[in-house]
C-alpha cells in the first residue's frame, strides 16, 4: 500500500526546506544573509555544505567572534538537508521516487524564494512538464494523424488546420485579440471540455515549478512524469543558415488573461512545427520522476497551486465557449487555410527537407571559414544522412525507436559534424562511420534500439561493423 501524499518524506523534506528559505529571507537579521547561503549549500549535498560551516568557524575566528553564531537547531536542519541530498545519485537516465523527489533535487538550480520569473524575452530556457514521458512534445495538430496514405493524412491535417483558423478569426472578431495571440488562447484552452481544437504552437512555461506542477496533476501511478527543456541557444544553432526549412521561434504571450499569467505561459510556434519535438528530444534533461495517483506537486510559498495555476473564476474561457462552432471565414479542408503559416504542411519525412536542412549548416560553417573552399565530398554524403534521417521517421521506425532522442536534430547535428570534419581533414567521408558513432554508439541505448538504427543504416549503406 503506497503512503498517502502528506506522509511522502520527499515532500514534507521539500515543504520543510522552502519555508526555512523563506524564513531566512523575510524574517531573519539583515547580517544572517549568510545562513541564507549556507542553505543553498546544504541542498547541494554534505560535502559542500561541511566546507562551508568550516570556512565560517574559521572566520569567526579570525574575525575575534563577531560574526553571528548559527542556533544548533539551525545547523541541525541544514545538516538534515544536506544529508539527505547526499543520500542518493542522480546519474545520466536516473528516475526520482516522485515528484517531490525531483523538486527537491531542483531547489537549487531552479527559481529560488522571491526570485522573479523573467519575461519570455529575457529567458534562456522555457519548460513544459508532461504526466507521460511517453507523451509527444510537438505542436498538437500532429498527433495521430494516419501514417498513409499520404492523400489521407494531408486531407485530416488541413481539416484540423481550417478548424484552428477558424476559431481564431472568431475569436479575433468578438475578443479583439490580433490573429497570433487569438491563436495562442486557441492552444492554451485547446482541451476537450472547452475548444476542442488543435493547434500548430506548443505551449510551455517560463517557471519549472509552474512546469512540474503541469507534469505531476493527474499523473498515475506507473507512469513517469517528466520537465522537458528548451533552450532558446541551442534551438538557434540548428536553425542557422539562410532560408533554414527549420526555421526561428516565434514566440506569443496574450496579455491580460489571468490563467496564462499565473502559469508562466509562454506559446511556441516554430518555423517548421513538425522539427519541434526533434528538437526538444534534445532538450531532455534528468528530469523523470515516478507519478503516484493523487499526488501533485504544489508550492503555496512560490504561488504554485491548483487554485492559481486554474483560477476558479475564470471567465475568458466561458466566453471561448459560446464561439467554439463560430465560423468567421471562409477557410476550408480542401484549400490551404487562409492564415495558416504554409510550413504547417511541409512533410516532415521527405528526405529533401533534411537535406534542404543540412546544406545551409554546410553553407554556414563553410561562410565561417573565411578563404576556405568548402570540403569535397561533404555535399554528397549528406543526401545519404538526410534519407537515413528521414527514414528514422516513417512509419517503418519511428513506432520502433521510442526514445525520441535517437532520432533528434541534436544525432542530426551530430553527424552532420562529424562528415565535415572528415571532410575537412582530408579523410574519406564515410556516411556509416558518422552514423554509428553519433546515432548508434554515442549514447548508451539498450539493444534492441540500437538493432533498429542499425536495420535503418544498413538500408541507406550497406556494410559490416
Amino acid at each position: 500500500m503506497s503512503e498517502p501524499p502528506d506522509e511522502r518524506p520527499w515532500q514534507k523534506a521539500y515543504l520543510n526546506f522552502r519555508e526555512l528559505e523563506r524564513w531566512l529571507i523575510d524574517d531573519g537579521e539583515p547580517c544572517c544573509r549568510v545562513f541564507v547561503d549556507m542553505l543553498y549549500d546544504a541542498i547541494q549535498g554534505r560535502r559542500v555544505f561541511e566546507n562551508r560551516l568550516q570556512k565560517y568557524r574559521d572566520d569567526q575566528k579570525a574575525n575575534s567572534n563577531i560574526l553571528p553564531e548559527p542556533s544548533a537547531d539551525l545547523i541541525s536542519e541544514l545538516q538534515s538537508i544536506a544529508d539527505l541530498r547526499s543520500s542518493y545519485r542522480a546519474t545520466p537516465g536516473y528516475v526520482f521516487e516522485d515528484v517531490y523527489h525531483l523538486a527537491f533535487n531542483n531547489l537549487y538550480s531552479w527559481r529560488r524564494y522571491k526570485q522573479p520569473v523573467p519575461q519570455a524575452s529575457e529567458c534562456l530556457r522555457f519548460y513544459r512538464g508532461q504526466q507521460n514521458d511517453k507523451w509527444r512534445i510537438g505542436a498538437k495538430i500532429y498527433r495521430d494523424l494516419p501514417d498513409s496514405p499520404k492523400q489521407q493524412r494531408e486531407a485530416e491535417l488541413r481539416a484540423r488546420a481550417a478548424s484552428a483558423c477558424r476559431l481564431g478569426h472568431a475569436i479575433v472578431k468578438r475578443r479583439k485579440f490580433n490573429f497570433t495571440d487569438a491563436m495562442a488562447v486557441v492552444q492554451h484552452y485547446s482541451d476537450v471540455d472547452t475548444l476542442d481544437t488543435s493547434t500548430w504552437l506548443v505551449d510551455f512555461s517560463r517557471d519549472p515549478w509552474a512546469a512540474l506542477f503541469f507534469a505531476s496533476d493527474g499523473g498515475r501511478t506507473g507512469d513517469c512524469g517528466i520537465v522537458w527543456n528548451i533552450s532558446l541557444e541551442e534551438y538557434a544553432r540548428h536553425s542557422v543558415g539562410e532560408n533554414n526549412p527549420i526555421g526561428p521561434l516565434q514566440l506569443r504571450v496574450p496579455k491580460g488573461i489571468p490563467r496564462i499569467d499565473n502559469q508562466f505561459g509562454v506559446f511556441i510556434e516554430a518555423g517548421k512545427p513538425q522539427f519541434f519535438d526533434q528538437y526538444v528530444a534534445f532538450g531532455k534533461e534528468d528530469t523523470r520522476f515516478r507519478q503516484h495517483n493523487g499526488l501533485r506537486f504544489e508550492d503555496p510559498v512560490l504561488g504554485i497551486t491548483a487554485h492559481t495555476m486554474y483560477p476558479p473564476d475564470d471567465q475568458l474561457r466561458e466566453k471561448l465557449l459560446e464561439v467554439r462552432n463560430a465560423a468567421d471565414c471562409q477557410c476550408g479542408p480542401s484549400t490551404r487555410p487562409c492564415t495558416i503559416p504554409p510550413a504547417v504542411f511541409i512533410d516532415p519525412l521527405d528526405p529533401k527537407t533534411y537535406e534542404d536542412v543540412l546544406t545551409c549548416w554546410l553553407e554556414f560553417q563553410t561562410k565561417k571559414k573565411v578563404g576556405r573552399p568548402e570540403p569535397q565530398g561533404v555535399r554528397a554524403a549528406l543526401v545519404d544522412l538526410a534519407r537515413f534521417h528521414a527514414l528514422l521517421h516513417s512509419p517503418a521506425y519511428v513506432g520502433r525507436l521510442p526514445d525520441v532522442t535517437s532520432r533528434s536534430l541534436n544525432r542530426l547535428h551530430r553527424a552532420f559534424d562529424k562528415l565535415y570534419h572528415q571532410s575537412e581533414s582530408g579523410e574519406p567521408v564515410l556516411i556509416r562511420e558518422a552514423v554509428l558513432q553519433q546515432y548508434i554508439y554515442n549514447q548508451p541505448l539498450n539493444e534492441d534500439h540500437q538493432a533498429v538504427l542499425l536495420e535503418a543504416l544498413n538500408e541507406i549503406a550497406p556494410g559490416s561493423n
